[in-house]
């Protein structure tokens, strides 16, 4: 993804040492630890991106800021970004281990769907 909007790609890593990292070529550009291991990252539009953490935890940031996390007992297993109520404004939809998907405000967390 344009992670700093200097019109290059690129990458966006979660590692096993609970860290999401940001990488330019070879060089790292950004790195921030979260509580547990990373478990999926998605662009959902220019420089937002979501993340699912193994805690249950999962969250949208807007490149370094964390605009909003929840945490659920049970595990998320995958995030997109999609425009839900096609209305032109970017929602995250998170799957889980049991089935469950919630439909989410990107920008507010505020939960739309279950299903």
């Amino acid at each position: 993804m344009d992670w700093d909007e200097d019109g290059e790609q690129e990458l966006m890593v979660g590692s096993d040492d609970f860290a999401i990292r940001v990488f330019k070529g070879e060089e790292l550009v950004f790195d921030i630890n979260e509580e547990a291991k990373v478990r999926a990252i998605k662009c959902l539009q220019d420089n937002i991106w979501g993340y699912a953490l193994e805690s249950g935890a999962y969250g949208v940031y807007y490149t370094r800021k964390r605009l909003w996390t929840q945490k659920q007992k049970i595990k998320a297993t995958a995030v997109c970004g999609m425009d839900f109520e096609i209305d032109e404004q970017i929602h995250l939809a998170v799957g889980f281990e049991n089935g469950l998907v919630e439909i989410r405000r990107h920008r507010t967390g505020e939960l739309l769907h279950k299903y």
